[in-house]
């Protein structure tokens, strides 16, 4: 006995992303910071300098969400 396999190509739906694009960019601000931090631990870079590349990184980041691909309202990212 033969059994049949039917494939329904009507309705392909696109996989579930756990996090959009936006959350990940937002998950990179405090990246940034504790790698700051960790790098003026480990090394004898100084505190200052570190935050200062961390906040640039923020900023850019934030630029590129809110100016440069910015969300659409009414449609879901993911």
């Amino acid at each position: 006995m033969a059994s049949e396999t039917s494939l329904d190509f009507g309705t392909v739906r696109k996989p579930h992303r756990l996090l959009s694009r936006h959350d990940l960019i937002l998950g990179v601000i405090p990246l940034a910071f504790g790698s700051a931090l960790l790098a003026a631990v480990a090394s004898s870079l100084r505190v200052e300098h570190t935050l200062l590349v961390a906040a640039t990184v923020g900023v850019v980041v934030i630029l590129e969400a809110l100016f440069r691909n910015p969300p659409r309202s009414g449609t879901a990212d993911n």
